[in-house]
């Protein structure tokens, strides 16, 4: 196996991910996070204690940059609202 690169940035609820790959950015709270991967893809991500888990989310072809720019958007909106509410 090679060697492989990466680096987080932290922006509040935003993370920016930066690997081999590319660049992705995610948005939630520790334990529960959506984004996009270095390839575009969405995906929703959680866990605590040891146990996670890590889905992509099904799109339809066509959409571009939509279901990525939404999933932000939507990540920011959840990790405000927990914040909010601790």
């Amino acid at each position: 196996m090679g060697w492989s690169f990466r680096r987080s940035i932290r922006l509040g609820p935003l993370r920016v991910n930066l690997t081999n790959s590319g660049l992705g950015a995610s948005a939630g709270v520790k334990g529960a996070r959506v984004g996009v991967d270095a390839k575009g893809k969405p995906y929703m991500a959680g866990g605590r204690g040891g146990l996670y888990f890590r889905e992509r989310i099904p799109t339809s072809t066509g959409t571009g940059l939509l279901w990525p720019i939404l999933t932000i958007i939507a990540g920011l909106l959840v990790g405000l609202v927990i914040l909010g509410s601790l």
